[in-house]
């Protein structure tokens, strides 16, 4: 994240027009490099600022009770002891995978999306899961070529005042890519265990629940009469 901030708009002034120190003064800009500059470092980050503070009012954890509450928890669990959530005031059990279950568990928690857990218990079990993942690999492999090719047939603009933002631009993709290469890569290999040596549906439900904040028996009532 750092990198394109500081990138950026460095790429975005020189591309309105900045004029460079000479000697270590400071030269007249343009007007548009002013209205560059008071839009990136004062406006945007200002709307960021109050867009993140709306954000974090709707964090469920903004009263001091309740943060102490999950601390004791937390430590009834370490117990074996079950607690009542402080959100939902709904009993959670305390539950430590082991053996085969705490892998597939370990497998499982590769994929946040509900959506993407519920395939699993369809019938044709984790298939679908790999294809999804498998295309978003290959997406990402796409763009990542692409970002790159655009970087290097580019790059002798870098230097240019109206053409330097495009293989900065490019450049910031091409590692936003292999991260998701890498990323989507190790989910892939996941779905590909999951194929490979199946897993437990009882255990994906179980782990479903978990994410839904309903205990087992509800949410099979629920969902998976």
């Amino acid at each position: 994240v750092g990198i394109p901030c500081s990138a950026i708009p460095i790429a975005l002034i020189n591309a309105f027009g900045f004029v460079p120190s000479v000697m270590g003064e400071k030269q007249p800009q343009p007007e548009a490099v002013k209205v560059c500059i008071a839009i990136t470092f004062v406006v945007l980050p200002v709307i960021f600022a109050c867009v993140s503070f709306v954000i974090k009012l709707q964090f469920p954890l903004g009263d001091p009770d309740k943060i102490r509450q999950v601390g004791v928890g937390i430590g009834a669990h370490m117990q074996g002891q079950p607690f009542i959530d402080p959100i939902s005031r709904k009993v959670i059990e305390p539950w430590q995978p082991r053996g085969r279950d705490a892998w597939q568990y370990w497998l499982l928690e590769s994929f946040p999306s509900v959506k993407d857990m519920q395939t699993l218990l369809s019938p044709h079990g984790a298939l679908p899961l790999k294809r999804t993942m498998a295309r978003h690999f290959n997406t990402s492999l796409v763009v990542t070529a692409a970002a790159l090719a655009t970087a290097v047939a580019t790059m002798p603009l870098i230097l240019s005042p109206a053409g330097g933002i495009v293989p900065v631009i490019a450049t910031i993709c091409c590692g936003l890519g292999i991260s998701s290469m890498v990323f989507f890569h190790l989910r892939l290999s996941n779905a590909r265990a999951l194929v490979r040596y199946g897993y437990d549906h009882n255990l994906v439900r179980f782990t479903l629940a978990k994410r839904s904040g309903m205990g087992m028996d509800e949410y099979t009532e629920r969902y998976d009469p």
